[in-house]
C-alpha cells in the first residue's frame, strides 16, 4: 500500500508551484550535485534515463495499459481516491514488471519495488515527451481563478480533461503523478484553505517538502501541511499549547 493519504476532504492539497503559466520545478527535481542519482529518483536526469528504459521495455509499460488490467469491479470500488488507484495499477502484471524492473535496474535495495514504480509512472509525466501516451503540464494556470494551494488538485483534474490529455476516470492519478513531478507540496495532507501561492508561508513549506523527497522520493506523502510546519519551527507545538 502506497504511503500515501492525499485526499483529506475530496480534494488533494496544494504544493511548490508559483501560479504562473510554468510550475516551479521543485527543489528535488532541480539540478543539484548528488553522489548518485538513485538517491534523487525524481532529478531531471534520472527521470530521463527511467524514461528511456521504460521505453525500450516490450510492450512499454504505461498508465493506461496498467488501468486496462484493473477488473471494473475493483476499479470502482476504489471510489476515485488517486492513492488507490495508483496502488491497484502498480499491483496489475505489468505493473509489478515494471516495479521490479526498475529496481533492479536503477537501485536494488534503497527503494522498495513500489516506490519505483511510482517513480517510473511519474517519469511519464512531463512536458517535452514526444510518446502522446503521455502527459503534458503546459499551459496549465496554478493559480486557475483564485490562490488557494488547497484547490491546485482539483484544478489540475478539471484542466487535464479539458485539454483532452486522459479521462476523467483516470484524472486523479494523472494528477497526483504530475503534481509529485512538478509541485509535491500539493499533495500535502489539510492544507488550510488561507494558504496563498504566492506567500512566503507557502514558499518555505514547498521548498522544505522539496528537501524531504531528497531523502526518499515519497517521504512527505502522507504528511499534512502542519506536520510540514512544525518541522521548520520545531517550537511551533510547543507555542500552540501555550495559548491554551
Amino acid at each position: 500500500m502506497l504511503p500515501l493519504n492525499n485526499q483529506p476532504h475530496s480534494v488533494v492539497p496544494g504544493t511548490s508551484p508559483s501560479p504562473t503559466e510554468s510550475p516551479k520545478t521543485s527543489a528535488a527535481a532541480q539540478t543539484k550535485s548528488h553522489a548518485g542519482f538513485s538517491q534523487a529518483p525524481l532529478h531531471p536526469q534520472m527521470q530521463r534515463e527511467i524514461l528511456s528504459f521504460l521505453q525500450s521495455m516490450t510492450p512499454p509499460p504505461n498508465l493506461k495499459a496498467m488501468r486496462d488490467q484493473v477488473p471494473a469491479d475493483e476499479w470502482k470500488s476504489l471510489e476515485g481516491v488517486a492513492t488507490l488507484e495508483l496502488n491497484a495499477m502498480l499491483n496489475t502484471p505489468m505493473g509489478k514488471e515494471m516495479s521490479h524492473a526498475l529496481q533492479t535496474k536503477f537501485d536494488g535495495s534503497t527503494f522498495d519495488a513500489l516506490t519505483w514504480g511510482i517513480v517510473g509512472l511519474t517519469s511519464q509525466m512531463g512536458d517535452s515527451i514526444p510518446d502522446r501516451d503521455n502527459y503534458s503540464i503546459k499551459g496549465f494556470d496554478w493559480g486557475a481563478g483564485d490562490s488557494s494551494a488547497a484547490n491546485t488538485f482539483k484544478h489540475l483534474k478539471a484542466f487535464l480533461v479539458k485539454q483532452e490529455q486522459t479521462t476523467p476516470e483516470m484524472a486523479g492519478a494523472v494528477a497526483f503523478l504530475q503534481l509529485l513531478k512538478f509541485s509535491p507540496a500539493s499533495l500535502l495532507r489539510d492544507i488550510p484553505d488561507y494558504v496563498d501561492m504566492s506567500s512566503l508561508e507557502w514558499e518555505k513549506v514547498s521548498d522544505k517538502v522539496d528537501s524531504l523527497m531528497l531523502e526518499h522520493p515519497l517521504k512527505p506523502l502522507g504528511m499534512t501541511y502542519s506536520n510540514v510546519l512544525n518541522l521548520l519551527d520545531p517550537t511551533r507545538v510547543e507555542k500552540r499549547m501555550n495559548e491554551f
